[in-house]
């Protein structure tokens, strides 16, 4: 579950392979997002909160909050789609331009939110990467591993991409 920035928004992951959007004033059910064929383990607000990112067991999709349309899906690691590889933990970037994601390979991948494309992988960990979290300007992400180390990667560079 996740609660868009400004409060009014609730979106929940369920087991019917959807999201729902709930208004957090009323209680009421605003739209049900469809695409994924798995269940819907993750969802987060981009900081601005137009955007959604879900993930499930198939894929990782980004979503307009506004009209509801899928804007991309986005690729995991090449042994994603072959074994019991699964995101964990997503996370935008705080101008909403990067995403990342842990998988359970131990790896974290970013992303161009805009484009959908794959900027890098940062490995390092030798557990699953579980918790990740962007510093307050961007530059800096955060990986916390089951190897019960917290990783600090620079990725400023990847902002002026």
């Amino acid at each position: 579950m996740a609660i868009s920035p400004d409060g009014t928004l609730l979106a929940s992951g369920s087991e019917d392979h959807t999201i729902k959007l709930w208004s957090v004033g009323t209680g009421n059910l605003l739209t049900t997002l469809t695409g994924h064929r798995d269940n819907v383990y993750l969802v987060t607000f981009s900081q601005d909160g137009k955007t959604l990112a879900s993930e499930s067991g198939d894929t990782v999709k980004l979503w307009d909050v506004n009209t509801g349309a899928e804007l991309r899906s986005l690729t995991g690691p090449t042994d994603w789609l072959s074994s019991s590889t699964w995101a964990v933990s997503i996370a935008f970037s705080p101008d909403g331009a990067l995403l990342a994601s842990a998988w359970s390979n131990n790896s974290v991948m970013l992303y161009d939110v805009a484009t959908g494309r794959e900027l890098c992988t940062l490995e390092g960990h030798i557990g699953d990467v579980r918790f990740l979290a962007f510093s307050p300007d961007g530059k800096f992400l955060a990986s916390g591993s089951d190897d019960m180390t917290i990783k600090l990667w620079d990725v400023s560079d990847l902002l002026a991409r």
